[in-house]
């Protein structure tokens, strides 16, 4: 068993372990204790502001984590990755409203709710 000590003055985060870690297990460890902490202030909050608070939580997560990646491989390194899924979707639709002789507008609007949907369900899983 390792054994690891987080120390927190101020905004210097310093990690300690009683053994080398390796990424995955430093990954790991700091992801179970987000979720922990995650679900712990989640079951804090009032029953009204739970989804509020999952939300919120969730945006927070998905900024830091971007930051991380951004920090990793800058942005302009690498291919677009917004501009590859715009392209995707934008043929799907297409291809949609073809293949069903639905006018384009129709087939656009149904595909926008499913999308918010789909939002919706990834901010309720945590």
């Amino acid at each position: 068993m390792k054994r690891i000590v987080i120390n927190i003055d101020k905004d210097q985060v310093n990690l300690k372990s009683s053994d080398p870690l390796t990424f995955g297990e430093t990954v790991q460890a700091l992801l179970s204790i987000l979720n922990a902490t995650a679900g712990e202030v989640i079951s804090n909050a009032a029953k009204k502001d739970q989804q509020k608070v999952r939300e919120t939580i969730y945006d927070s997560l998905n900024i830091a984590f971007g930051n991380i990646l951004e920090e990793i491989i800058p942005s302009e390194e690498i291919p677009s990755l917004e501009a590859a899924a715009i392209l995707k979707a934008q043929n799907e639709i297409i291809a949609k409203a073809r293949k069903e002789k639905r006018p384009l507008e129709e087939v656009l609007e149904e595909y926008n709710t499913k999308a918010e949907e789909d939002t919706k369900d990834a901010r309720n899983m945590s």
